[in-house]
Parts: structure tokens; C-alpha cells; sequence
């Protein structure tokens, strides 16, 4: 599953620690899009961390930066290339969908599966070619002038997928599961944080069975699941009664 990061102007930057989490989760190349004000800037096919890292830091300070949107992939089928990486400039023509940096009207990110792929372009490369451009050709901000109904209909169709549609008017993020990391960006989703490690308590008898005042009625379910294992339950094994007798005495 990729991961998308939406930032605005004021929100901090990302530490390396956290770009590097999300690319070693994510790992088959990343890419930016930023809004300066004239037009949507994009440069993909990053494989190498701290590259991608001080491009980041150089746009996201940049005065002329409005807002700006991270890509990390992981591919569904199709060549893991820079011209597969997001974003994608919504148009119809298979050069500019490949090219590995550039300017364009509008700006695509997703996280998701939206289709069939094939080894030479990806789902959401395919999609914007041939769904997103007829939209676009009807409309060029036809997702900042969604109405309830279209906004409905088009939140069906991707089927739950995230996207990130970036025009120098505005942005719009779609899909379920966009949440807020730590007040510097919605992220489309949470897999890429590091899970705060977990000490596991170690099982010590006397504690349990003697000092823990609490744990009775938790410590006879686990005697019964323990003495189920050292005694016989059928009737035609010889260990059948102490078995009973043993589940008579942890009642008394």
C-alpha cells in the first residue's frame, strides 16, 4: 500500500527519520508535487532517500510554495520505474504520464488499487489517461466544482481509493482513511509509523497465584486450560477421573 503526505504552507517539515520510515514501508520510489502559485511542479522516480529528503526541505522552504504533496509507492504489478512513480499530470499523452519532472495544470497522487495495470503503466496511470482526462476535458477544476451528487458519484467509483488532485486554485483530497499526523500533514494512511514497542510481561507463578489479589477468577481459567492438557478428558483413558478431580478441587 502507498502512502501520501499533504502538507500546507505552515505545517512543519517532516524529519529524515520519518521520510525514511515511510520509504523502507514504501520502497519503489517516491515523487513530489507542489503548488508555487503559477502552475503544479513534479519531480519523481527518487530510489534514494536522502535525494528525495533534501529536495524536500529545498521546496517545502521555498517562499513561492503554497503546498505540496509526498508519494511513496509500492507497485501493484507494473514496472517499478520512475515512470510509474506519482504524481502523474493529468493528460493523454504517454510521454508527459512518464516524464520524470515538469510543470503541469493539475497534479495527481493515489493511494490504492483503481485497476488492471500493466507492466509499462500503473492503475493510477492508466486511470488518469483514460477516466481523469475526460473529466478534465469537460471541466479543467471539475473537482473544486463537485456539487454533493458528482462529489457522491465520484467517491463510488474509486472504490475507497485515496487521491490527491492539486491545481494552483486549490486541492482536494478523496477517498476514505485521510487522517492528521501530528499536525504536520493529512497522511492517506497510518501502516508507515513505527509501532511503539511493547513490553511483554514474563509469567512468574508465585505472583500470579499468590500475590495478585485480582487475578482469582483469571488464574482458575487458566488452571482448568492447563489441567485440560496434563489430564485425559475421555472416559476411556485411565487419567479421566483425576482429571474430574482436579476440576472439582479448583471450584472448591
Amino acid at each position: 500500500m502507498c502512502v501520501i503526505f499533504y502538507q500546507t504552507k505552515e505545517q512543519a517539515l517532516f524529519t529524515y527519520n520519518e521520510i525514511l520510515n515511510a520509504s523502507l514501508t514504501n520502497p519503489h520510489g517516491m515523487g513530489l508535487m507542489w503548488n508555487d502559485g503559477v502552475s503544479i511542479k513534479f519531480k519523481k522516480g527518487y530510489f534514494n532517500v536522502k535525494d528525495f529528503f533534501d529536495d524536500y526541505v529545498k521546496i517545502k522552504n521555498d517562499p513561492n510554495t503554497k503546498e505540496l504533496a509526498l508519494h511513496f509507492r509500492i507497485g501493484t504489478g507494473s514496472n517499478i520505474d520512475v515512470a510509474n512513480c506519482h504524481p502523474f499530470p493529468i493528460t493523454s499523452v504517454n510521454k508527459r504520464l512518464k516524464a520524470s519532472k515538469g510543470s503541469c495544470d493539475v497534479g495527481v497522487m493515489m493511494n490504492g488499487i483503481i485497476g488492471a495495470s500493466t507492466k509499462e503503466f500503473s492503475d493510477t496511470a492508466i486511470y488518469v489517461r483514460d477516466v481523469l482526462k475526460k473529466y478534465y476535458d469537460t471541466d479543467r477544476r471539475f473537482f473544486l466544482n463537485f456539487n454533493k451528487r458528482t462529489e457522491m458519484l465520484f467517491e463510488n467509483e474509486i472504490h475507497g481509493c485515496r487521491f490527491v488532485l492539486m491545481s494552483k486554485e486549490g486541492t482536494r483530497l478523496f477517498g476514505i482513511g485521510w487522517s492528521d499526523y501530528e499536525g504536520k500533514a493529512w497522511v492517506s494512511n497510518r501502516y508507515w509509523i513505527p509501532k511503539k514497542p511493547v513490553k511483554k510481561n514474563t509469567f512468574n507463578w508465585y505472583d500470579y497465584n499468590y500475590a495478585s489479589k485480582d487475578s482469582y477468577d483469571s488464574y482458575d481459567d487458566w488452571y482448568v486450560r492447563r489441567a485440560s492438557k496434563r489430564f485425559a478428558k475421555s472416559k476411556d483413558d485411565s487419567r479421566h477421573k483425576s482429571y474430574i478431580d482436579k476440576l472439582m478441587e479448583s471450584v472448591v
